[in-house]
């Protein structure tokens, strides 16, 4: 084989779709990216008027984005490979209610969706004391730190407890603070249900704002039995 044959052949992946033009499967390059999947958005399932959904620039860069998460068309040479993938957004984004979530490079370490520890570091002051609070923790004491709070939403490990501060600065660790109060998130949702009907109306509010704002898994159930309670 001549050094010229064994060399690799170079695949075009130029624009090929001119300004003004409607993209087709014919006048587009299955080798670009950004043109690759153009001709598929055209006239899509429940599309009335106009033919494409959005602009053609706009489009060229869902193109491109499918084609990095491995799409390509039957005409492409180049082989499918995956490049990115999709992280859904964290309850500690920024607007996390209405977070679109990242795209991060396919090789990227997954995120836990909701990280109890890094929502409660995330917290302002003032919302941290709130939450405290709401769980049950002493008004009077001071704020209890973050790994506390997060014991008293997860159950998990053993609070500590301790007092005022003494005239030195250290903690007195045998005067016992308030307890945190119920938990839901250490029983199943009858019980919750059950505890809800019986208790009053403050401390409905606190265990709804520990189930809807602190729980891993907030339960559908319960929340639309109270809807309006605990936001």
């Amino acid at each position: 084989m001549s050094k010229k044959s064994s060399r690799p052949v170079e695949v075009d992946t130029s624009p090929w779709l001119k300004p003004g033009e409607f993209p087709t499967l014919e006048n587009t390059n299955p080798n670009c990216p950004e043109e690759a999947l153009l001709h598929t958005f055209a006239g899509l399932p429940g599309m009335k008027g106009a033919p494409l959904p959005f602009p053609i620039e706009y489009l060229k860069e869902v193109s491109r984005r499918q084609w990095d998460c491995g799409v390509r068309p039957m005409d492409s040479v180049i082989p499918p490979e995956r490049k990115i993938k999709y992280q859904q957004p964290k309850n500690t984004d920024p607007h996390w209610l209405t977070s679109p979530g990242v795209w991060v490079p396919a090789d990227a370490p997954d995120r836990s969706k909701f990280d109890i520890k890094e929502f409660v570091a995330s917290l302002p002051q003032d919302t941290k004391r709130q939450l405290a609070e709401a769980l049950g923790f002493d008004t009077n004491a001071p704020l209890p730190e973050d790994g506390q709070i997060v014991a008293g939403v997860t159950g998990e490990g053993k609070q500590l407890k301790t007092g005022p501060v003494s005239r030195d600065g250290a903690y007195v660790t045998n005067y016992p603070v308030k307890d945190p109060g119920w938990n839901p998130a250490l029983h199943t949702v009858d019980e919750v249900l059950e505890y809800l009907a019986a208790v009053d109306d403050a401390e409905r509010e606190r265990v709804l704002m520990v189930e809807r704002h602190l729980s891993k898994r907030p339960r559908k159930t319960i929340l639309d039995r109270f809807p309006e309670v605990g936001v």
